[in-house]
Order: C-alpha cells, then sequence, then structure tokens
C-alpha cells in the first residue's frame, strides 16, 4: 500500500520543507487524506521518459529529484504502475515533462532525508514480514508430525528458529536505536 512511501516522504516533508509546505501537506497526511509516492532512484534526476516510483497511483503527489539538483513535489496524474514480482510494493512510472512541482525542497538535505527515512521504513516492514513468517513456521512445525512426533521437537529445527528469531531481534533493537 501507499505505508511504505507516505510515511518516509512525510518525514522528509517534515524535516526539509519551510513552514508553508509543511502545513499544507502534513495534516492531511497523518490524516490519510493524503498520499505520497517517492523517487525509487533517489540519487537520479528524471530523464526523458520520466522516472521510477515507489508508491501508488492514486497519489496525490510524488516526491522526485529535479534536473536542477532540488527536490520537487509533483502532481500525480498519469502515473503507469509497472508490473513487478513483488505485488506488496508498488512501482509506478510517472513522466513529469511539462508539469511545475507544487513545492520545492532543498536537493542534497531532502535526498539524504528520504534515503534514511525510506531505508527504515522499508527494514521495518521486512522485520515486521520475517516475524508474521517465522510465526507461521512455528505454528506448522507444531503440526506436523515426522516419525510420530511433533517436528516442532527435532533439535537443528529448533536451532534455526532460534537463529532467525535472534536475527529478528536484532533488528528491531536496530530500528528502536535509529
Amino acid at each position: 500500500g501507499p505505508f511504505l512511501a507516505t510515511l518516509p516522504a512525510a518525514q522528509t516533508l517534515s524535516a526539509v520543507a519551510d513552514k508553508s509546505v509543511r502545513s499544507e501537506w502534513l495534516p492531511k497526511l497523518a490524516a490519510g487524506e493524503r498520499k505520497l509516492a517517492v523517487a525509487a532512484l533517489i540519487d537520479t534526476a528524471p530523464g526523458a521518459g520520466g522516472t521510477w516510483l515507489l508508491g501508488d497511483e492514486d497519489s496525490d503527489a510524488a516526491l522526485v529529484p529535479l534536473p536542477s539538483g532540488d527536490w520537487g513535489l509533483v502532481p500525480m496524474a498519469s502515473a503507469k504502475r509497472l508490473d513487478m514480482w513483488d505485488r506488496t510494493r508498488p512501482m509506478l512510472k510517472l513522466d513529469f515533462a511539462g508539469r511545475a512541482p507544487l513545492a520545492t525542497l532543498p536537493g542534497t538535505a531532502t535526498a539524504q532525508t528520504l534515503t534514511r527515512n525510506l531505508a527504515l521504513a522499508i527494514a521495518a516492514d521486512s522485520i515486521g514480514g520475517a516475524r508474521a513468517i517465522t510465526a507461521i513456521t512455528v505454528e506448522y512445525m507444531m503440526q506436523r508430525e515426522q516419525f510420530g512426533r511433533s517436528i516442532a521437537s527435532f533439535q537443528a529445527l529448533k536451532h534455526r528458529i532460534a537463529d532467525h528469531m535472534t536475527e529478528i531481534v536484532s533488528g528491531e533493537e536496530f530500528l528502536a536505536m535509529a
């Protein structure tokens, strides 16, 4: 959904945008009334064919690098969804030639802040997915039997689950400090 693009974009606007942009966009983003997409290639200004985005087609604007080196909130009309193998993280292509940005943000600060915020959001989503998959696996192991007993009792499988949980908890602790 739009969460993985909108949250890092909103955090970035909060950190680097001027007061008028923050007051116009942040309350509506927080209320779920607006959604944002973000550039998939943070360090690359869009070419003649447009740019790739993370987010939903019905996002209101996209936070993208501009040819000038600054960043802009660009209207999202006519973004095209790309078929990707991971349908939980939609990719779009947007050609915004001739469209004026709704707002302009400073280049370096925006790129650095968005990179950090996007990496943390994707890491948190991935760790949450790993925790859910591990819980499903443990439940399956408790139900599945082999040689007349639950496979959850096999030491080799217990060790694998323990290793996975150690990695998950380490990741959660890292995110809590970030």
